[in-house]
């Protein structure tokens, strides 16, 4: 960060105070959470990614969307299996292809443990206009897909062989 003491670049550094604050405060709650259902915190974002596909994946989906090997994906999915939170069956249109399947025992495991938050959330959106809101939403959706960017980039820049700094 810059030593300019200006009022954007103060503005700026607090900004990214801030997002890190966030952004921990996210990682360590999340962390919480599959603490409480016995799950290792990557363990359980896989399952939150494969139960927000919404759809049976297959374990290269799971590991393109993790950003993991399909072999450490295979590994995540069998504790995950042990675990009864996934299955592995059969793609009907390809028996060859097997397809992971989220079970009702998420619901089982997971439904209270958000009810809280989710109160906690509406409280604390309830403080802000809907405007505000729609700010906050458009920043947000923004974000994210500036990370995801800078995910490609990371990405690309590791499977290169380089190690060490990324900038270009």
């Amino acid at each position: 960060m810059s030593g300019n003491s200006s009022g954007a670049a103060d503005g700026s550094q607090e900004m990214a105070a801030v997002s890190r604050d966030f952004s921990a405060a996210q990682i360590l709650f999340h962390s919480a959470v599959a603490d409480v259902v016995g799950l290792s915190a990557g363990d359980y974002k896989c399952l939150d990614l494969a139960l927000r596909a919404g759809r049976p994946l297959t374990a290269g989906q799971l590991a393109e969307l993790s950003g993991l090997s399909t072999g450490t994906v295979t590994g995540v999915v069998d504790r995950l299996e042990s675990a009864g939170l996934v299955l592995r069956v059969r793609d009907s249109e390809d028996r060859r292809r097997v397809l992971i399947e989220v079970t009702p025992e998420v619901e089982t495991r997971f439904g209270g443990i958000f009810d809280s938050l989710h109160r906690a959330v509406q409280q604390l959106e309830s403080e802000f206009t809907p405007d505000d809101l729609r700010v906050v939403h458009v920043y947000m959706k923004r974000s994210i897909e500036m990370f995801r960017q800078q995910i490609l980039r990371l990405r690309d820049h590791a499977a290169s062989g380089r190690r060490g700094t990324t900038e270009e």
